[in-house]
């Protein structure tokens, strides 16, 4: 029985729409050429130190499965579509200033700015269900870690992802952790019986530190 088990949490490279500061939540991009040559990095950081997981985890988006290839060409990938970023409705594909000229969207984007936690996003997804989802993602990829006996494991996600995962593991406030493409903590976790699991800490990921070149 696994006793403590470490996840590397990275968010994917970048892509176009991040370059252009775009909300591109459930919009499926790909990386940017900026984006690969960053993952490319920190794939030769990470064999310099040789870090394998023995699980993969990502989003069913492509730009975080296209990260988990570059980095991991040999591995299989396991999709947990919950790990998805947070669906933006009508905001996707568009930068502030796009909104802010949209006079159909602008008053209720800011509304929206103003509390993005109790107001949904028009044909988006509200908070709650955005929390329930990431949760049970997290749930399923502790499971079978546990389950099949792994230590070590790395969740290729997104941002406001990962940034919820930290928030309600360790006690991280949500606008608090700076999380730019290719870059990544790790949580350490603690099984303390009956199904019950207890983060112990939260670092900075070997080889995704921010100032690392990638």
């Amino acid at each position: 029985m696994v006793s403590h088990m470490v996840v590397d949490c990275l968010r994917h490279g970048v892509t176009q729409g991040n370059l252009e500061h775009r909300y591109i939540g459930w919009t499926d991009e790909a990386l940017s050429l900026q984006g690969i040559e960053e993952v490319k990095c920190l794939r030769r950081k990470l064999l310099e130190v040789q870090m394998e997981p023995g699980l993969i985890f990502t989003s069913d988006l492509e730009r975080t499965r296209e990260t988990a290839q570059i980095l991991f060409p040999t591995k299989k990938v396991e999709l947990l579509p919950q790990f998805r970023e947070y669906h933006f409705g009508r905001w996707e594909g568009k930068t502030y200033a796009e909104i802010m000229a949209d006079p159909e969207l602008c008053t209720l984007y800011s509304h929206w700015l103003d509390d993005p936690y109790g107001m949904t996003p028009p044909e988006g997804e509200s908070w709650q269900s955005f929390e329930e989802r990431v949760r049970t993602g997290w749930e399923a990829l502790l499971v079978q870690m546990h389950e099949q006996h792994v230590p070590y494991a790395m969740l290729i996600a997104h941002g406001g992802t990962l940034r919820l995962l930290s928030q309600f593991t360790a006690s991280i406030p949500f606008w608090q952790l700076d999380l730019p493409p290719c870059h990544g903590f790790r949580l350490t976790i603690a099984y303390e019986g009956r199904g019950s699991w207890q983060c112990t800490s939260l670092q900075a990921g070997i080889g995704m530190e921010k100032g690392s070149g990638c």
